[in-house]
């Protein structure tokens, strides 16, 4: 998925695990999340994400939401922003 802006906004309804991965390899972000919870996540992209609970994750790249549904499988999403 290709969008403009290096900032990932999560916001969480439910317990999520979730981990972010930037262009380096590197863990730019490892947590689990509880209901209330809002994150933002910066690095370089391309960013690989494993949402452990997709239906309780709000994700916003830049200024756009981004829809889970097409990237999650079990209620796990694996998805990567460009």
């Amino acid at each position: 998925l290709k969008l403009t802006g290096k900032s990932l906004s999560l916001a969480f309804t439910a317990q999520t695990w979730v981990s972010v991965i930037d262009k380096s390899g590197k863990v730019v972000y490892e947590k689990m999340s509880h209901n209330g919870d809002k994150e933002t996540v910066n690095g370089t992209p391309p960013f690989n994400l494993v949402i452990g609970n997709a239906s309780a994750t709000k994700l916003s790249y830049g200024d756009k939401d981004v829809d889970l549904t097409t990237y999650t499988k079990n209620n796990v999403a694996r998805i990567t922003l460009e």
